[in-house]
């Protein structure tokens, strides 16, 4: 492993493989859990998309406050309590670096926060956070498109890969002109931006109210009239709006938290008449993708037709997985 802090820094914990084994690693990982929790009988072989850069990507980092004067800033260490001062983090971009090895210097300790977050914006600079009540917007590119976001809300770490996780689902659901497309868990609006105009509508839901106001502004407000963004939970408001807003050839866009998808919006995705002909769910925890999987394929009303296994986080055990669902056609039998 390049980085002198391994094996006791909890950040990463695959640098002692080589690349091409971490990507085959998750993939088998992934293969694993859909079907040991989800029972998927039958998976298609995961197309592997690594990152162009397996360090230096990062462009968010939090850090942590430990003892001593001047204030050291650090990671927490394997044990999740001990923090482990650190100076340069292999995987975290350039401009955070320098901004990482320029922390606690010339500060009082009493005047330090314990909690620092650095975030390198678009325009190739890093901007700390001290606190997570601040409210100034920052800057984030993809495809050659600025978007505002919220410090306190989320946004991909590694631009790269981001952009092959849009693309990913931009080739998903195809060219041409779709029907309405629903961003669940939408956040800044990033994919509604992007692949809306494929759609005749755009209906983003988010429980964070500030993504969802970033969402309006990132997809042009009022001049995107076919677009809509509501703040609340993907399973209290998408039953009403797919009654009104649903149009033929629908896509369901699923980018949960690590928790997953709710139960009883699982459940309602079996209910969905012909208007909706796929499911493109992006997670970040494959053990609650297979969870959920488990009920939407075991319905009979959907299935697994691709899978995508992205390295969004190289060095580390984290995981992120596109997969495409398509409702399965009705299959009428007769007596004979």
């Amino acid at each position: 492993p390049p980085c002198r802090y391994f094996g006791a820094c909890g950040g990463c914990q695959l640098q002692h493989l080589a690349y091409r084994a971490q990507l085959e690693w998750k993939s088998r990982q992934v293969l694993d859990l859909l079907a040991r929790i989800g029972g998927v009988r039958e998976i298609p072989q995961p197309v592997p998309i690594p990152s162009p850069n397996p360090y230096s990507y990062r462009s968010t980092i939090r850090v942590h406050r430990s003892g001593g004067m001047p204030p050291a800033y650090g990671y927490y260490s394997r044990d999740s309590r001990t923090i482990i001062p650190v100076k340069e983090c292999l995987i975290a971009s350039p401009p955070v670096n320098q901004a990482l090895a320029a922390l606690g210097r010339g500060v009082d300790r009493k005047r330090t926060p314990e909690e620092i977050t650095i975030r390198e914006t678009s325009g190739g600079k890093a901007v700390i956070h001290q606190a997570r009540g601040e409210t100034n917007l920052l800057s984030e590119r993809l495809y050659g498109k600025d978007f505002t976001v919220h410090p306190g809300s989320f946004f991909q770490i590694n631009r790269a890969v981001a952009e092959s996780l849009t693309g990913e689902i931009a080739a998903a659901v195809g060219t041409g002109r779709h029907g309405t497309l629903f961003d669940l868990y939408c956040g800044a609006g990033v994919f509604s931006a992007l692949l809306g105009e494929r759609f005749g509508r755009v209906v983003g839901i988010d429980s964070d109210g500030r993504a969802v106001a970033c969402a309006v502004c990132n997809t042009g407000g009022a001049e995107m009239r076919h677009t809509r963004f509501m703040c609340g939970r993907a399973e209290a408001l998408l039953p009403g709006l797919y009654d009104a807003e649903a149009l033929p050839g629908s896509v369901l866009l699923l980018d949960p938290p690590r928790t997953g998808v709710e139960r009883s919006l699982v459940e309602y995705f079996a209910t969905l008449d012909a208007r909706a002909g796929m499911i493109v769910y992006v997670s970040c925890n494959p053990a609650t993708l297979a969870r959920d999987l488990k009920l939407l394929c075991g319905s009979g009303e959907w299935r697994l037709e691709r899978l995508a296994v992205l390295d969004m986080f190289p060095q580390t055990a984290h995981i992120e997985v596109c997969c495409t669902l398509k409702k399965c056609k009705l299959v009428i039998r007769r007596n004979v």
